[in-house]
C-alpha cells in the first residue's frame, strides 16, 4: 500500500511539473531570419505574431525608402502575411504603401496606408475585405494592434510628420482616447486579449512604455535607459520591447522582456550587441521583431533553462524506477 501512494505522488509530483514546465522564464532563444522572398524586400520587419505562429509585417526595397528620403517612407512599403511556409502579400488596394502592423488569432490583420493625397489612413483586413479606419475629425491614423475580442489600439495626429499623437482604443463602435497622465505624446502599440494596453509616451522628462489595464498606468522603463517603448504584451503579462541606451559595452537599441519583476535582454548569444527591436509576441512567449544589422524580420522562439528540463527527466526518471519496483 505504502509503494502504491508513492507511486501516486510521484505521478501527482511529475504532473504538476508538467503544468509549470511552460512557465518556466527561457533566458535564451532560437532565431529565425524573416525576410520576405522578393529582389524587392531589401529590408523586412516582423512586426506581429498570432498564437497560431501566423507573422504579420513590412518589406521594403532600399531606393523606394531611400530615394524617397527615410528607409520607412511609407511609398516603398508593403505588408505582408507568413504562416511558417506560404507568404501572402498584404497592399491596400490603390494604396500608396501599406504597412501590417498587427494580427490576432483569428487572422484578422490592422495597420495603415498611404492615399494618393499624402494622407495616412488605418484598415482592417479580415482575409478577403478591406474596411478602412479612420479616427473621427479626420487627422492620421495608425492602427498598431488588434485582439480576439477585436478591440484595436493606435494613435492619431493632426500633424503625423511632425506633431504630437495621441493613442485610442476602438471597440468596432466606440473611439476612446489612450493619453498617458500628463505626457506630450502617446502611441498605444499592443493589446493583450484581457484588453491591457502597451505603448510608449514622451513627457518634458523623456520617453517611456507603458502599461495601462483600463484603470491603472504602469511606466516600463528599462533602467538605465535613454527612452523605452512597449511594444506588446502577452496574456500572461509579459512585455516585449526595445530601449535605447547602454548595455555595460555599447551603446545602442536592444530587445528586451518584462516579466513583471525583472528585465531579461533578448540578444543572439553569439554577439550581445545586436541592434534588436522586439516589436510582437504570443502566449508561447514567440517573439518577432526587426533585426537592424541584417535589416531583415526575426522570429525568437524561447528554450527551456536547463535546470527545467533537468527537473522534468528527474520527476519521470523517478516514476519509472519505482515502477519497476513495484513489478
Amino acid at each position: 500500500m505504502k509503494q502504491l501512494l508513492r507511486l501516486i505522488t510521484l505521478i501527482f509530483i511529475y504532473g504538476f511539473l508538467i503544468t509549470i514546465a511552460p512557465h518556466a522564464h527561457a533566458i535564451s532563444y532560437n532565431f529565425t531570419n524573416i525576410t520576405y522572398p522578393s529582389s524587392e524586400a531589401d529590408v523586412t520587419s516582423a512586426n506581429d505574431i498570432n498564437n497560431n505562429g501566423y507573422i504579420v509585417g513590412t518589406y521594403t526595397s532600399l531606393c523606394s525608402g531611400w530615394c524617397s528620403g527615410s528607409p520607412w517612407h511609407i511609398g516603398g512599403n508593403k505588408g505582408f502575411m507568413y504562416d511558417g511556409n506560404t507568404w501572402i502579400t498584404l497592399n491596400y488596394p490603390g494604396s500608396y504603401g501599406t504597412i501590417a502592423k498587427g494580427i490576432n488569432d483569428t487572422g484578422s490583420v490592422v495597420g495603415y496606408y498611404g492615399d494618393i493625397t499624402g494622407g495616412r489612413r488605418g484598415f482592417l483586413y479580415s482575409g478577403s475585405a478591406w474596411e478602412t479606419i479612420d479616427y473621427p475629425g479626420g487627422p492620421a491614423t495608425f492602427p498598431n494592434g488588434i485582439n480576439n475580442n477585436g478591440y484595436i489600439v493606435g494613435s492619431y495626429s493632426y500633424s503625423p510628420f511632425w506633431g504630437p499623437s495621441q493613442g485610442f482604443l476602438y471597440d468596432g463602435t466606440t473611439w476612446r482616447t489612450i493619453d498617458y497622465p500628463g505626457a506630450n505624446s502617446t502611441s498605444a502599440l499592443g493589446i493583450n486579449n484581457l484588453n491591457n494596453i502597451v505603448g510608449s509616451y514622451t513627457n518634458n522628462a523623456g520617453a517611456y512604455g507603458f502599461m495601462y489595464d483600463g484603470s491603472n498606468w504602469i511606466t516600463i522603463d528599462y533602467h538605465g535607459a535613454f527612452a523605452t517603448v512597449a511594444s506588446d504584451i502577452s496574456d500572461s503579462g509579459d512585455i516585449v520591447g526595445y530601449y535605447e541606451g547602454y548595455n555595460g559595452s555599447n551603446w545602442g537599441t536592444y530587445a528586451f522582456l518584462y516579466d513583471g519583476n525583472e528585465y531579461h535582454v533578448i540578444d543572439y548569444t553569439s554577439w550581445r550587441d545586436r541592434p534588436l527591436y522586439a516589436l510582437g509576441t504570443n502566449n508561447s512567449g514567440q517573439i518577432v521583431g526587426y533585426d537592424d544589422y541584417d535589416w531583415a524580420g526575426f522570429l525568437a522562439t524561447p528554450v527551456p533553462e536547463p535546470s527545467t528540463l533537468i527537473l522534468l527527466g528527474s520527476g519521470l526518471a523517478g516514476v519509472i524506477a519505482l515502477r519497476k519496483r513495484l513489478r
